[in-house]
């Protein structure tokens, strides 16, 4: 009590720059635990083995050891071993999975040709290694010049115009993985990989799914949706449902219009292909094979109905005629 009334006391020391420092060190040492704690209860062992073959910077990295000397492609046998024995194991268990899916059993038993039996999983592994290797090292696909990115998000154009001859990593502080990138021109550049172009050149790359090979694109879609977001899955069954309300449809038209409802941009964010498709659908195209259609517009061949009449004779008719009793009906009416 102070003169009657009730009053606080604040003890306070005062803090050091060494004390705040201190304390700095703490949050961050026990942010990084409790991020590597919360990663590991959240993300299932099944995903993280997957990374070890599929995260697509580090089997980049494992390709750094390669180095071309007078247009040769040069490795160590100790690099070597490492690079072909890096997630052989992860992947033989992942891809035993994968060939055990109702779908996949199907298709194996439908076409012999494909190695998607379980014993396969050293070749299909091997392909990968290999297609990996050639699209970094050897121009497969000619795509190479998408797959690096620089510091203003803008492509490596260095690859038009001379060869990648040395690929190193290099530390920086991002959480994407940054490669030193020399050309046989002397310019040696700094460059991150852009996964989503490396993925997507797998499906859209002729010559990369080839060599890649069905197989692996088959495993490549499973790892893709395993390591997906919930919500995306949830996202895509929400639409069938809303497709499910029209009813009458079975399921196989179902999945379909709800694939293309999926992947298909809204009409009105992009008018040129809905203008193309107009102009197919009216003109058709003789190169395709597509007839034109009939305009949804009728009329009278010998036009009487448009000299004559302004809509048609009855309803013209119904419109001058007097009514029955003139008398009641007002005429503003």
């Amino acid at each position: 009590m102070n003169g009657g009334k009730k009053s606080t006391t604040y003890t306070w020391n005062a803090r050091s720059s060494q004390d705040c420092i201190k304390d700095l060190i703490t949050l961050c040492q026990s942010l990084q635990r409790g991020l590597e704690a919360r990663y590991d209860n959240i993300v299932p062992s099944s995903v993280k083995k997957l990374c070890k073959v599929f995260d697509l910077e580090e089997v980049v990295k494992h390709m750094c050891h390669y180095k071309v000397v007078d247009g040769k492609l040069v490795i160590r046998r100790e690099d070597r071993i490492e690079w072909e024995q890096s997630g052989s194991g992860e992947f033989n268990e992942f891809f035993r999975y994968v060939c055990a899916l109702p779908h996949v059993k199907a298709l194996a038993d439908t076409n012999h040709e494909l190695d998607l039996l379980p014993i396969h999983s050293h070749t299909v592994l091997k392909r990968f290694k290999t297609t990996m290797q050639k699209i970094f090292w050897m121009g497969l696909g000619s795509c190479i010049e998408g797959l690096f990115l620089d510091d203003k998000c803008e492509v490596v154009s260095e690859f038009r115009r001379s060869r990648m001859i040395t690929l190193l990593p290099i530390s920086r502080k991002s959480l994407d993985a940054w490669f030193s990138i020399g050309f046989d021109s002397g310019v040696v550049v700094q460059a991150r990989l852009c996964e989503e172009s490396l993925v997507a050149a797998f499906y859209t790359n002729t010559s990369i799914y080839e060599s890649a090979g069905p197989e692996m694109c088959i495993a490549l879609d499973v790892a893709l949706a395993a390591g997906g977001c919930e919500a995306v899955v949830e996202g895509f069954y929400s639409l069938m449902k809303a497709h499910k309300r029209a009813g009458g449809q079975g399921n196989e038209i179902l999945v379909k219009r709800a694939v293309v409802d999926w992947n298909i941009p809204d009409p009105l964010s992009c008018p040129n292909t809905m203008q193309e498709i107009g102009e197919l659908y009216t003109e058709g195209n003789k190169e395709l094979g597509i007839k034109k259609h009939r305009l949804p517009l009728f009329s009278d061949e010998r036009r009487r109905a448009e000299r004559k009449y302004d809509v048609s004779k009855v309803v013209d008719r119904m419109r001058m005629e007097q009514p029955k009793c003139p008398h009641i009906v007002k005429k503003d009416l």
